[in-house]
């Protein structure tokens, strides 16, 4: 029950997606020494949660509790991330007035800029960024995504390599694989992908997910199955792996074998949306055991009711139905 647990497993939980258990352990914390930090948390996981209103309405009636800056640049932050460009640049404004062009606000105003496709004051508020030491690696990897927008793909390399470390290193790596992919040297684009994992152990395994899904992509089913596979035989018990196979494999005329992993993935989730989606359109997409594909669904759309791909898929086992002679 201590308040640092608390915090932990709420930072946890919102790395994993997990936002209903980020949002109330961040609560808890929130009234321990974690206070100001926990709230930060709990109106991240709100707003990641689909919340927007509470999450804005929480940092908005921290900051009349507790005028501060540090409480104000959070909450112009979070109106950025909820795609509020108009207030986020208000309030940017408003303190660039009274403390000057600060790199923290200099940061969110360049987000804001690239929110609004204005690509040249991106670049220059990012360059401004870089040069004076701040955020370095995050503007090297926007300054990329920049001059990948404007068909400059070796220019975007560049900057994407020069990164690293942080929270941006991996993002770089699927980012200068995607631009190889884009320009047609798959071999290259996988092969950058080992290579790196090969050099940071760590992170060998996200670079055999990254792999296997460039190959999917390219139509190599094979070469992205044995991927699949030696991936699995690292880390058996990984659900994006299971359903990832599953979907292959079903892709691939081997359905047996893709329900498997799916009926694996739900054992070890059964509370996943989107296994239980994945799970039942492949029931209904092979009219198989209609009865549960709707069931496995239903739960799904319960989970995650606005999700395009469950509604879609409630829509074709409700076609099912309509048919002469659905298999159970």
């Amino acid at each position: 029950a201590s308040p640092g647990y608390r915090f932990a497993v709420a930072r946890a939980a919102l790395r994993a997606g997990d936002f209903e258990l980020a949002s109330f352990s961040a609560e808890q914390a929130s009234y321990g020494d974690w206070g100001l930090e926990a709230e930060f948390l709990l109106a991240r996981a709100l707003l990641a949660g689909g919340d927007e209103n509470a999450a804005l309405e929480r940092m908005a009636q921290l900051l009349d509790a507790q005028p501060s800056p540090v409480i104000e640049l959070e909450l112009l932050r979070l109106l950025a991330a909820a795609g509020q460009t108009e207030l986020a640049l208000d309030g940017v404004a408003r303190l660039q007035k009274s403390r000057g062009r600060r790199p923290e606000l200099l940061n969110i105003e360049a987000l804001l800029a690239l929110q609004m496709n204005d690509l040249d004051k991106a670049e220059s508020l990012f360059n401004e960024l870089a040069a004076g030491g701040y955020q370095v690696y995050e503007s090297f990897y926007y300054l990329g995504e920049i001059a990948a927008e404007r068909g400059r793909n070796e220019e975007a390399m560049r900057y994407l390599k020069r990164i690293g470390a942080g929270g941006y290193l991996l993002p770089a790596q699927f980012r200068m694989a995607g631009l190889r992919f884009a320009d047609g040297d798959v071999d290259s684009a996988v092969a950058g992908l080992a290579e790196f994992g090969s050099d940071y152990p760590r992170y060998a395994f996200d670079m055999l997910e990254g792999q296997a899904r460039l190959l999917q992509q390219a139509g190599r089913r094979e070469q992205a199955l044995e991927v699949l596979n030696e991936a699995l035989r690292y880390r058996p018990d990984t659900l994006s792996l299971l359903i990832s196979r599953g979907t292959l494999l079903d892709v691939m005329g081997q359905v047996d074998a893709a329900l498997a992993d799916m009926e694996r993935a739900l054992l070890l989730d059964p509370d996943n949306a989107t296994v239980l989606n994945t799970l039942g359109y492949t029931l209904a997409n092979h009219e198989l055991r209609i009865k549960e594909a709707e069931r496995l669904i239903r739960l799904a759309l319960q989970r995650e009711p606005r999700s395009p791909a469950i509604i879609d898929s409630m829509g074709w086992v409700c076609l099912l139905y309509t048919s002469p002679s659905p298999r159970d």
